[in-house]
């Protein structure tokens, strides 16, 4: 399933070089593979959402380009599935319809810009070109500095590798990583931002994170009678050694 893919950015040569086109007019997708590819741009194109789901694997960030209106599932489904597991790629919603619903949908489901249809060759490419600078910035700044959080997509990054959370699980995870090494009560973390949560929910929130970061080498020990601690994988092996 696209959606329990875990992005991997390329570290070497060019970051965010692929764009991704899912649209079933052959005169705008033919239109726009020309325009990419003339521009150096790797391009993959789908024809739906399903055709997209099928064939779409790789776990890499991309720039996506999503017609709205596609035969079956909607662009917008698309949308929702990408921003479920990534974050930070750039996703740009293309339509032919100006009506304010549309538009509102397109950006509600995740999309960071909605561009009509027809549109000039010139002014596409300069919003893509700034997209990706601006992405390739983002990323490259998590691939320097190792472990990072990253609040704004709820997201936890790790020599290039993304993953996300649930709001409540990053509320959580960001205090524990605030306080790396260190114990952190229940208390401590029922009072981070939700004042519905109780000690219960709280377990089961852990218990979701730790399933999560055991790909990037962490771990959240348990502190019988005080609460929990996160730590690198690694650091408790070479202790125990």
């Amino acid at each position: 399933m696209f959606a329990d893919m875990m992005f991997k950015t390329d570290v070497g040569g060019k970051m965010l070089d692929t764009v991704v086109i899912v649209e079933d007019e052959k005169q705008v997708s033919d239109m726009l593979t020309y325009l990419f590819k003339n521009h150096d741009y790797k391009v993959e194109h789908y024809e739906s959402a399903e055709h997209f789901f099928a064939l779409r694997k790789h776990r890499t960030h991309a720039i996506y380009l999503v017609d709205l209106k596609l035969p079956g599932m909607q662009g917008t489904d698309i949308v929702k599935t990408i921003r479920s597991v990534d974050k930070i790629s750039p996703i740009f919603m293309l339509s032919g319809h100006k009506e304010v619903s549309d538009v509102s949908a397109g950006l509600i489901s995740g999309a960071d810009d909605y561009l009509f249809k027809p549109f000039q060759p010139e002014h596409l490419m300069m919003k893509v070109n700034n997209a990706r600078t601006k992405t390739e910035n983002i990323l490259k700044n998590m691939l320097n500095v190792g472990t990072k959080i990253i609040p704004e997509a709820h997201a936890l990054v790790c020599e290039g590798v993304t993953v996300n959370f649930t709001p409540k699980e990053f509320s959580i995870l960001n205090l524990l990583f605030q306080k790396m090494n260190k114990v952190v009560t229940r208390e401590e973390l029922m009072k981070e931002g939700f004042d519905d949560i109780i000690a219960r929910n709280v377990d089961v929130q852990v218990f979701a994170i730790r399933k999560k970061i055991v790909k990037l080498g962490l771990e959240i020990n348990t502190i019988r009678g005080k609460g929990y601690r996160l730590t690198s994988g690694k650091a408790n092996k070479n202790s125990s050694t």
